[in-house]
């Protein structure tokens, strides 16, 4: 681990039940990068994501976020450290509104940072407000994507781990969404 990394992983292993899918695994993350984990399907590139934000079941190793070790702690307690989780698939509230996903996705705020933060997401994503009252379920597989992203971003985090974020979508869409993650790279997001 150096001075500069947001997130370590060392001899981790990870799976269901009571076997491992990813097995003694290290890496480390530096602050602001964009990571990408790569392989064939059934490689546990989503076990090892849930097991990062502690969805499913860790068999061994450790993880230090901001240099706190936070392996035993839930996933409620690792987005209030700061880490957040976009499944694969949609994640959101398909029979409400835009502006209502973006609410429900402060309701750990006070009303007016929460305002705030909503009003910034809608800033940086002009899409969110071409879509503000249009239920979410109506939007695009990408317009869905960069809303739910605008959703975890709502809570301020500093590390977004998001699963299979050009699933499904158009190649313009896709392009869209990795132009978004490479957007808020650059505001200081890892």
């Amino acid at each position: 681990m150096s001075a500069g990394d947001i997130l370590t992983v060392a001899g981790w292993s990870c799976g269901y039940l009571d076997e491992p899918i990813v097995r003694d695994l290290d890496f480390s993350l530096p602050a602001g990068s964009i990571t990408c984990i790569v392989g064939s399907n059934g490689a546990g590139k989503s076990t090892l994501l849930r097991s990062l934000y502690g969805t499913i079941k860790r068999f061994a190793g450790t993880l230090t976020f901001r240099g706190e070790r936070i392996e035993q702690l839930s996933p409620v307690e690792r987005m209030a450290r700061g880490m957040s989780f976009v499944p694969q698939g949609r994640c959101n509230f398909p029979y409400l509104t835009v502006a209502e996903n973006l609410q429900l996705a402060g309701y750990t705020l006070r009303p007016a940072a929460a305002r705030t933060a909503i009003a910034e997401q809608v800033a940086k994503f002009p899409l969110l407000r071409r879509k503000w009252r249009q239920m979410a379920g109506n939007l695009s597989g990408g317009e869905q994507q960069v809303m739910e992203m605008a959703m975890v971003m709502v809570a301020k985090p500093v590390l977004m781990l998001v699963d299979e974020p050009s699933l499904g979508l158009s190649p313009r869409m896709r392009d869209e969404v990795f132009a978004t993650i490479k957007a808020l790279a650059a505001a200081g997001l890892t």
